[in-house]
């Protein structure tokens, strides 16, 4: 019965404490309330091990940088619509190349005001996800003043700032867009 609860943490943890809490378990006796225990532990630690996964920070319990990755795929996802639509606009309607289905699909597009604005505020959705694993906020005491500190680490998912990077071109064309549209 202790192997089957431990097997509720995570894989990487068990392997470097799990017979350390076996046998503490087996000298300790298995009550209900050691049990519920190492299940609200358990719990505990796939958490703390998915909230690490998420920040693009590595434990030993699990395999660094896959949270980050997860994030830029999905910041990517998001962003894909809007790049679509922007690569068609420009070959269609800047470069005259002439491609009648897609037209009337974009033509339809804009004139549906959520689907229009839903694209033009995925870029910055896209933007915040690839940013989460890049950036640190803490706050702390500093000879009694609070200081909130912000630190950047580019290095740390490529991937990310790939994505990143192509949110902010997106946003930067959406905008021009929208500021040269509105002058001319």
């Amino acid at each position: 019965m202790i192997r089957r609860l431990l097997r509720l943490y995570p894989r990487r943890w068990r392997d470097r404490y799990g017979d350390e809490l076996e046998e503490l378990v087996e000298s300790l006796g298995l009550t209900p309330t050691n049990a519920f225990d190492l299940i609200g532990n358990a719990f505990s630690e796939r958490m703390r091990s998915a909230t690490r996964r998420t920040a693009g920070g590595t434990l030993m319990t699990d395999r660094p940088r896959w949270g980050s990755m997860a994030l830029a795929l999905i910041g990517f996802i998001l962003l894909a619509p809007t790049l679509l639509f922007i690569g068609f606009s420009v070959l269609i309607y800047n470069l005259g190349v002439p491609m009648d289905g897609v037209r009337s699909i974009i033509d339809g597009v804009v004139r549906i005001g959520p689907i229009d604005i839903g694209l033009a505020l995925l870029p910055f959705v896209a933007l915040a996800i690839a940013l989460a694993p890049l950036i640190r906020l803490s706050m702390a005491r500093d000879e009694g003043e609070i200081v909130a500190r912000v630190v950047v680490r580019p290095g740390r998912a490529r991937a990310n700032v790939v994505v990143a990077a192509l949110a902010i071109v997106a946003i930067t064309i959406l905008v021009t867009y929208q500021v040269t549209d509105r002058l001319f």
